[in-house]
């Protein structure tokens, strides 16, 4: 096999990888489950606060103003699949800072966010060395 075909049968490996199986995400909402907040204490055996997604898990997280009472909303759930990474949106009447992640239930806690990301960039990184030794 030449360099060539090599290069474009680790690319297409790597394509398939991604998506070729669906990510299981935490599903929940302050709202109706204290547990889902900042102090998170869901299991992943816990089957109804689980779903498998064929996008990104996703958490957000923001500040409602209800008269003169501010609450901490924060939901996890999955959506369509986009690129890791946090950002700040509107979203549900309020502003929320919005983390995307892309492995099995990453939307539970920052350290398992922070995991995640991590895992991206060292793929990354070796994928760009692979390119370079050939």
């Amino acid at each position: 096999m030449n360099r060539h075909n090599f290069r474009g049968a680790i690319f297409l490996l790597l394509i398939s990888l991604e998506y070729s199986h669906a990510t299981w995400c935490f599903i929940c909402h302050t709202d109706t489950d204290s547990g889902c907040g900042d102090n998170f204490s869901i299991s992943t055996s816990d089957s109804e606060k689980r779903q498998e997604c064929t996008g990104s898990c996703v958490k957000r997280r923001g500040k409602r103003e209800r008269g003169s009472v501010s609450r901490t909303e924060v939901q996890r759930s999955c959506r369509s699949y986009g690129s890791e990474g946090c950002y700040t949106e509107e979203f549900n009447g309020i502003t929320q800072y919005t983390c995307l992640c892309n492995s099995d239930f990453c939307n539970g806690s920052p350290t398992q966010f922070q995991q995640s990301f991590s895992l991206v960039t060292t793929l990354t990184v070796a994928v760009a060395a692979i390119k370079n030794y050939m």
